[in-house]
């Protein structure tokens, strides 16, 4: 296994994360043993950062995964997320800090090495953004007074919290350029694969149906640690349902001897300014996978050159 610091926090963290989604299923909806067998697995190869967030399974992935740590008495990095709703707005600095409280007591820990905004920003408040969860925020919900962020800092002063991130997958670019460039965050959890780069490779064409404006090149020109969900696209890269571009991408892996999910795996992980990408588990066999897809280090320059260029039809 691999690691990177992330960003500039000094953190070090492997650069496979076990995502604990509520569709990955093990962490959320595995039995207890199935839970336990999962996460034994994935810290004896390595991995070594754990991604939750507390809408996850309204609460239960929290829950189970500490529980399972508990259980095996690890102590890996943990990454979770705060996700406000419309009411919560009124207060949001005591909210977001009742919320990670509220993690901290379903994680049984004393302190989270990550703490991540869940929301997506926009010019205006709205019940729900284009993507993701949550109301969606302002700018000034998040860096003004008694926002979001004087909530994180207040948790970081108090040991509660660590380091603390921000979500891209989705929301207002110019939205999430001023937060990118307020210099304020340590990290950012957002999009990118062989089927839509723009989070990292600027394009012209309409090749995706979302362009993601090189947010991680712009976070990493802060230093920031960058979290790549999203790698198998999801599920396209791993045949969940016909896409024309990701039968593409297995024409060109197929010839090289590459699997579709060891490739997908592998071009994220070929950039250097990936800190982690996360990676959602049903079973055992998809942690094996993407660790030795991992081991298998990264693709040939003249490969991730044609797999880029899947994205200018796709």
């Amino acid at each position: 296994m691999k690691y990177n610091s992330l960003g500039a926090t000094g953190v070090i963290v492997s650069e496979i994360a076990f995502g604990c989604g509520p569709k990955a299923g093990l962490i959320v909806k595995g039995s207890p043993e199935e839970r336990r067998r999962a996460v034994a697995c994935a810290l004896d190869l390595g991995i070594n950062l754990f991604d939750t967030a507390s809408i996850y399974g309204d609460g239960m992935s929290e829950t189970h995964l500490g529980e399972t740590l508990k259980q095996l008495k690890a102590t890996p990095i943990i990454g979770s997320k705060v996700a406000l709703e419309t009411p919560d707005l009124i207060d949001i600095k005591g909210n977001v800090i009742r919320s990670v409280e509220d993690s901290l007591k379903r994680l049984q820990v004393e302190s989270i090495e990550l703490i991540q905004l869940h929301n997506r920003l926009g010019s205006e408040r709205a019940d729900k953004s284009d993507m993701g969860v949550g109301a969606q925020l302002t700018v000034d919900d998040v860096l003004g007074d008694g926002g979001v962020l004087d909530a994180f800092e207040t948790l970081q002063q108090q040991g509660k919290v660590n380091w603390f991130g921000f979500t891209a997958l989705g929301g207002q670019l110019p939205c999430v350029y001023q937060l990118i460039d307020s210099g304020k965050f340590h990290s950012i959890n957002g999009g990118y694969n062989v089927l839509n780069p723009s989070a990292i490779v600027a394009r012209t064409e309409p090749h995706v149906d979302r362009d993601f404006g090189q947010v991680f090149t712009r976070s990493a020109a802060q230093d920031m640690g960058v979290i790549v969900i999203r790698v198998l696209a999801a599920g396209l890269l791993a045949g969940s349902e016909p896409d024309a571009g990701a039968e593409r991408v297995k024409g060109l892996l197929a010839p090289r001897g590459i699997a579709p999910v060891e490739g997908a795996v592998r071009f994220v992980l070929s950039v250097p300014l990936v800190s982690t990408a996360v990676i959602g588990f049903s079973e055992v066999a998809h942690i094996e996978e993407a660790v030795a897809a991992s081991n298998n280090g990264v693709l040939p320059a003249d490969l991730i050159e044609e797999l880029e260029s899947v994205t200018l039809i796709h």
